[in-house]
């Protein structure tokens, strides 16, 4: 009777780990998810990934821009499926086409124009058209927001907010 019992003890525990090994080699990384996002829409540059949830399981929302198209699309954490998928065509000029400024640049052109301070945030976007570096800077209580030309570097939006 023991023996039955060490048995099938022994056989359920081999089970459920092999059950826990399919479930955990199934998932995937953000990383992985951006490479099949990548194939899928013939390269680009990865905007944004996102770990989220939507109709009941995981899934990373993903952005890649590539040339004058934006591709948004969710990926299943658990089987690497395309659940959502959408491609729009971003109007954008040959002047602004490739990123001249880096993200440093920017952030010193927003530094200076507040007249110091730190960068909370930095990110790269399209406004109207036109790729921008979104830059957020904290001097003292003001809040400065910036929108800096990608290509050219001219600052094209210009916010600050006294935080009192």
């Amino acid at each position: 009777m023991k023996k039955n019992i060490i048995k099938i003890f022994c056989i359920t525990s081999m089970t459920v780990l092999l059950l826990t090994s399919a479930v955990s080699a199934a998932t995937i990384t953000a990383q992985k998810a951006q490479q099949i996002a990548l194939a899928k829409t013939g390269g680009g540059s990865v905007t944004k990934t996102r770990l989220d949830r939507d109709d009941g399981r995981q899934v990373y929302d993903i952005e890649i821009i590539n040339g004058n198209k934006k591709y948004t699309m969710e990926i299943g954490v658990n089987d690497s499926k395309i659940y959502d998928y959408e491609e729009k065509i971003i109007k954008a000029s040959s002047t602004n086409a490739q990123t001249q400024i880096t993200a440093e640049k920017a952030k010193q052109i927003a530094l200076s124009k507040a007249s110091g301070g730190y960068v909370k945030s930095c990110k790269l976007d399209y406004e109207k058209g036109v790729r921008v570096w979104e830059v957020e800077v904290r001097n003292g209580r003001w809040d400065h927001d910036f929108d800096i030309n990608a290509s050219t570097g001219d600052i094209v939006k210009y916010e600050k907010d006294y935080d009192d």
